[in-house]
């Protein structure tokens, strides 16, 4: 069985770094980018082509230049993406109650910063075992 994948996108590098440490950890094969445009920029048409979720798991932060984490998440939606969305994390400082409600609707969770290592390794740990 192939290693379960992540995307972090997180425009502080610290906390990226962090995340992917702790995704790495876990026997996860992470893929970091500093905003979703520079991650749509590089990812090759065949990530998805195969109609199956190109990664079991995105942790993204909120508030990026040009694109929302919230944005990039529901651009995905919008084009028929098969990934599975309470699989997601938005992580961020400051969220509206707006965006909150757009998040629950996707079905997303939400981590406030400053985070809890252990509250993320608890939701990992939720959703493992679902992961095709």
């Amino acid at each position: 069985m192939p290693p379960m994948t992540a995307l972090i996108l997180e425009d502080n590098s610290e906390c990226r770094d962090l995340l992917a440490e702790m995704l790495a950890e876990r026997g996860m094969k992470v893929t970091q980018y500093s905003d979703p445009e520079s991650y749509l920029a590089a990812r090759s048409p065949e990530d998805c082509a195969n109609g199956c979720p190109c990664v079991n798991f995105i942790l993204t932060d909120n508030h990026m230049l040009k694109m929302t984490g919230l944005e990039y998440l529901e651009q995905r939606k919008e084009k028929g993406c098969k990934f599975n969305y309470d699989r997601a994390a938005i992580i961020s400082g400051n969220l509206s109650n707006e965006e909150i409600k757009r998040a629950r609707q996707l079905g997303c969770r939400i981590f406030i910063k400053p985070f809890k290592i252990d509250a993320i390794n608890l939701w990992l740990d939720e959703h493992m075992d679902q992961v095709a």
